[in-house]
């Protein structure tokens, strides 16, 4: 992901897809309830429509997660291929298909695909605790050391979502991070703001544009406390069937 250091520029947009919640664990923690029973999916129509307001040259980096996207790659690939190969990519996985050799190679094939597509890719590993559990340690740490890899340390579980929902301090993490804006979509549909660690806000949908979102974004990153705004807990809560895809 891009960062700008202490000269923040709120010109440039790091964006996500989370195109399924489908996950192959069900952590405690996860702020988006993803697990084998959540099929909540982002309906790839009106993102595929939504694409045609954005301003490229506005964009550090796409990413893509969920759910988890080792166990959806073809799902994962069609929202991928939206996104024009000049864009560097990122697609966070829980590596937990490092602790079966047929999951792995099939993980890495499709990788591998995405490269050879002219994509520039960085596959990022999470490193929390709960999904340590479930890789195999010397196949990621072997990954480590791979170019286009990052194997994320231990991670913290962050302080939102689920695992905060009716208690969290601010920070101000908004204000002070070196983070460039970050913006999610939902698989609702619904676009998140994704540089507080408390809550993700919700600051609209894709039914507006790129430039609306954007300016929103900065107008919240500059001046708002986000525990005024509707966030993902609400809009997750009340959305549970999924999108026409």
């Amino acid at each position: 992901m891009v960062k700008t250091g202490q000269n923040l520029d709120l010109n440039k947009i790091d964006f996500s897809f989370i195109p399924s919640l489908r996950c192959n664990l069900r952590c405690s923690f996860c702020m988006y309830d993803a697990s084998p029973d959540n099929d909540l999916e982002l309906s790839f129509t009106n993102v595929k429509t939504w694409l045609n307001t954005v301003e490229w040259d506005k964009i550090g980096s796409w990413g893509f997660y969920g759910g988890e996207p080792s166990i959806d790659t073809p799902n994962y690939d069609r929202f991928m291929d939206l996104i024009p190969n000049n864009v560097p990519k990122f697609i966070i996985t829980n590596g937990a298909w490092s602790s079966s050799i047929h999951a792995t190679l099939d993980w890495w094939e499709f990788c591998n695909k995405r490269a050879g597509s002219g994509d520039k890719l960085n596959i990022v590993i999470s490193g929390t605790p709960e999904h340590k559990k479930y890789q195999r340690a010397s196949l990621i740490e072997r990954i480590s050391k791979w170019e286009g890899v990052t194997v994320k340390g231990d991670d913290d579980i962050h302080p939102m979502g689920r695992a905060i929902k009716d208690n969290w301090e601010c920070t101000q993490k908004c204000i002070w991070h070196e983070q460039p804006i970050r913006l999610g979509i939902l698989p609702t549909g619904d676009i998140i703001l994704q540089n507080c660690d408390g809550v993700y806000p919700v600051i609209g949908t894709y039914k507006q544009s790129f430039s609306v979102l954007h300016l929103k974004a900065i107008q919240m990153r500059k001046v708002s406390c986000f525990k005024i705004h509707k966030n993902v807990n609400d809009v997750l809560e009340v959305n549970n069937v999924p999108n026409d895809k």
